[in-house]
Order: structure tokens, then C-alpha cells, then sequence
């Protein structure tokens, strides 16, 4: 795939996850909610989501020794486009929406976000050059409410994995049930960000957000 084509990839995997895996990471959210969100963050007042899902820079739900067993990078490198892929970072974190709630449109990023950043000491402009994916899973609530993708309602399975490239425009709009819709969502870079040395927000340097993950099947015959 060309640049365009990865930044504007969609793809729906049924049966990516068990119901009894679904179950274990809806279990967890719900017991470490609070703990998860007592972490101190600086961007509060600027952040457009709530919840757990506003924590997903200072916690990485891969780290939980319950969801790790799972083996959800694992999984990941046997799904297209991951497949041939050396290693990957992963950020991840969980969306709980209760009722009232929704996760407004967006994308991972966008163009804008790609471009315009300074160099650490030069203060030279560049563009990100890495390859990102988001993606998400769902656990748990009313399929009804879905996941809307470039204005088109989706109607989500337990267990699904849909995969985003970073300028595709998706949201979850108002859950209006009773039951809480649960997700696990997450950020995959095949590499780490420009000059990532010197950047404080790199992914080797915020291992709180980001963690690499080799590829046990690559080069495997």
C-alpha cells in the first residue's frame, strides 16, 4: 500500500477476541477504573474525552498482568496490514461510555498533526514519516450503538477488531442504554516518531504510554 491508501485503511476482523477474553478485559476496566483515572495528567483542560478514555497518554492497559496473558500483540501480527511486520509500539487504553456518553469524531491523525513539528534543538520544520493504525475492540454493551465510520453507522460484534488508518474519521455517538458500551482501543506505530532520541513524547521515552512488541512470526518460513 502507498501512503494515502495506508492513512485511509479500513478493516472489520469478527472473532479477533473470545467472549471469555472480552469478559477479562471489561472485568479489569471496571476494577481499575479508579485507580487508572487518580494518575495525574497536565492536558485535562484541553482533552475532549472523558473517562478512561482521556488517560490513554499516562496508561497503557497492556501493562495489566491479566489483559497481558491475553496475548493481544500476538494476535495483532497475525492480521493484515501487520503481517510481515518486524515489531510494532503499541499505546492502548479503554473507553468506557455510560449512558449519556459518546466519543466525538475524530481521527488518529490527521494531516495537520503528521506536519508542521519542530525539530527538538534546530527548530527546523518536519513531517512524521512513521506508519500508524488505530484500532478497536468490542467488549461489551449494545451493538446498536456502533461505531460510526466516515458517517456510516457500523454495528460492532463482541470481540471485533476494526482497524483505522490515522486519517479516518470515526465516533461513537450517545449510548442511550443503561448498560455501559466497553472498548479496548489502540495505537500502532511500526516505528518510533522522528528524531525520537531527543523528543520527550517519543515512544522510548514514555514507556508508561507506549510499549514495542517484537514480531514472533517475522521472517518465519
Amino acid at each position: 500500500m502507498d501512503s494515502i491508501e495506508r492513512r485511509n485503511y479500513v478493516r472489520n476482523q469478527r472473532g479477533f477476541l473470545t467472549p471469555r477474553e472480552c469478559q477479562t478485559i471489561h472485568e479489569e476496566f471496571l476494577l481499575r477504573e479508579e485507580e487508572v483515572l487518580a494518575i495525574p495528567q497536565g492536558r485535562l483542560k484541553e482533552d475532549i474525552y472523558q473517562g478512561l478514555t482521556r488517560q490513554h497518554r499516562v496508561y497503557n492497559w497492556l501493562s495489566n498482568p491479566r489483559i497481558s496473558r491475553l496475548g493481544i500483540p500476538t494476535k495483532i501480527f497475525q492480521q493484515e496490514p501487520f503481517i510481515g511486520w518486524k515489531g510494532c509500539w503499541i499505546q492502548c487504553w479503554g473507553n468506557i461510555l455510560r449512558q449519556g456518553e459518546n466519543l466525538p469524531e475524530h481521527c488518529h491523525r490527521g494531516d495537520e498533526d503528521r506536519q508542521g513539528h519542530k525539530h527538538p534543538t534546530t527548530g527546523e520544520l518536519f513531517e512524521e514519516t512513521n506508519t500508524l493504525y488505530a484500532c478497536n475492540v468490542f467488549l461489551s454493551g449494545h451493538t446498536d450503538t456502533g461505531t460510526t465510520i466516515r458517517g456510516t453507522l457500523h454495528e460492532n460484534e463482541v470481540g471485533e477488531l476494526t482497524i483505522f488508518g490515522e486519517n479516518v474519521l470515526h465516533q461513537v455517538k450517545t449510548n442511550f442504554h443503561q448498560e455501559p458500551r466497553v472498548s479496548l482501543a489502540m495505537d500502532i506505530y511500526e516505528e518510533d516518531f522522528n528524531y525520537a532520541e531527543l523528543r520527550k513524547d517519543s515512544c522510548k521515552n514514555t514507556p508508561f504510554r507506549y510499549i514495542w512488541y517484537d514480531n514472533p512470526y517475522f521472517n518465519q518460513t
